[in-house]
C-alpha cells in the first residue's frame, strides 16, 4: 500500500489492515517454521542439481513427513 494514501485511510480501516497483516505474517512464519525441515531437504536438493521436478519435491515432501520432523501438518507443503 502507497505510504501517501495509508495516511488519507481512517483510523479504524488502518488498524483493521494493520491487524490483518499482522495476523497473515505471524501465521507465514508459523508455516515456514513448521515446514523447516522439507525446505532446508529442498533448497539443499536445488543446490545440489540446481533444478528439481514435481517428482523430486513430493519425494522430498513425503520423506520429510514421513521422517517426523514436520508431522504438524498431514498434507503435502
Amino acid at each position: 500500500m502507497d505510504i501517501r494514501r495509508a495516511s488519507r485511510l481512517p483510523a479504524d480501516l488502518r488498524d483493521e489492515i494493520t491487524q490483518i497483516l499482522e495476523e497473515q505474517f505471524a501465521r507465514a512464519k508459523t508455516v515456514l517454521s513448521e515446514q523447516s525441515a522439507f525446505l532446508v531437504e529442498l533448497a539443499e536438493e536445488l543446490l545440489e542439481k540446481e533444478y528439481v521436478g514435481s517428482t523430486d519435491v513430493a519425494a522430498i515432501a513425503a520423506k520429510s513427513m514421513t521422517s517426523g520432523k514436520d508431522s504438524t501438518r498431514s498434507a503435502c507443503p
